[in-house]
């Protein structure tokens, strides 16, 4: 996170800046990337659900047989998310207050297809990891720099071997690789005094308070980029390259005087568009007629194979804009399709 500070510039006796003045936070940014992993199960939903629920708005689960991501237009049908980056127990980064403003799915040339994620939150949290001065006195623990810790961080104490759980709020036993705990939010600071959500149990002298993330649970394994197949309008083509959005295009309420955080955003005007990359081969070079026409046709794309591996994306309706025409002196000359959906895109995990 960053804070806006703003040279004073009123009439002085000097011509340099002097002096600085404290505006807003501007809403923190962030986007992560990683392999399209459907669960392996049909009916589980993929590792990345919470991220896709918040970026679609709804979710339909049957039983052993499909997990769907619709849009949704409910107002604050979107709830928020809080994120966590934890490297190593040294240090952590979370968000309070996530949502999703854009998804994306890309590939092309055989790769495997890859998912990303973007948006913005209300509050960025920065934990770092300290030594205990002295054994807790009910919520409040002594550490050696408490300047390591904010309030919302999520902590917990291990013993000073670096992998032993003293009190993880949930688990006092086992090594952090086994943990079950949830961990504890750090209340306030007060100098070098971290007030926790409750009352760590056995800690002492020299004990480690660490940022805390719960263990990842994950399932399934990347899609290859061989597996995947297209559809225009019910014709199939071979695509080099694809990239497909969802932009929710949320406008955060950034600039209310007094405030320190992002209270609230409001739904923007969703957007879904893509673009196909394709051999100028005589058939379909006809997708390129549907441009000058402003007819819509459907898109759809088929991810893997093998019940619980598969994910479909369908665009019920499309229009296609123009793009240039790549002629190489040798080789095949390609064409680029970008289009922008009239209409709802669904994701279909089975």
């Amino acid at each position: 996170g960053t804070v806006d500070r703003i040279d004073r510039t009123d009439n002085r006796t000097t011509r340099n800046v002097s002096e600085r003045i404290t505006g807003n936070k501007p809403p923190p940014e962030w986007s992560t990337e990683g392999y399209l992993i459907p669960s392996g199960s049909a009916g589980t939903p993929p590792d990345v659900h919470e991220l896709l629920l918040n970026a679609f708005g709804t979710y339909a689960n049957v039983v052993s047989t499909s997990d769907t991501y619709s849009p949704t237009d409910t107002q604050g049908a979107q709830d928020s998310l809080t994120l966590f980056d934890q490297i190593s127990y040294v240090m952590s980064e979370h968000l309070l207050g996530a949502v999703v403003q854009e998804v994306k799915i890309s590939g092309g040339g055989g790769g495997p297809p890859k998912l990303s994620f973007s948006g913005f939150a209300a509050q960025h949290i920065l934990t770092g990891r300290s030594a205990l001065t002295g054994a807790a006195t009910a919520a409040v623990v002594p550490v050696t720099d408490g300047s390591l810790f904010q309030a919302g961080s999520l902590v917990g104490i291990i013993d000073p071997d670096g992998t032993t759980v003293v009190d993880t709020n949930g688990d006092t036993t086992g090594t952090l690789a086994d943990t079950v705990g949830t961990g504890w939010a750090v209340v306030s600071v007060s100098g070098n005094n971290v007030t926790l959500s409750g009352s760590p149990a056995g800690t002492a002298s020299l004990d480690l308070m660490i940022p805390f993330a719960a263990l990842p649970t994950t399932a399934g394994s990347p899609t290859p980029g061989k597996d995947f197949s297209c559809t225009i309008g019910g014709t199939a083509v071979r695509c080099t390259d694809y990239e497909i959005y969802l932009n929710n295009n949320h406008n955060p309420h950034a600039d209310e005087a007094g405030n320190q955080t992002i209270p609230d955003y409001d739904e923007g005007i969703r957007t879904t568009s893509g673009k196909l990359t394709i051999r100028a081969r005589q058939d379909w070079v006809a997708w390129m007629a549907e441009r000058t026409e402003l007819g819509t046709r459907s898109i759809v794309m088929v991810f893997g194979t093998g019940a619980g591996k598969i994910l479909t994306v369908t665009i019920t309706s499309c229009e296609f804009e123009f793009a240039q025409i790549s002629k190489p002196e040798s080789g095949v000359a390609m064409f680029e399709l970008p289009f922008v959906s009239l209409g709802a895109m669904t994701w279909v995990f089975t």
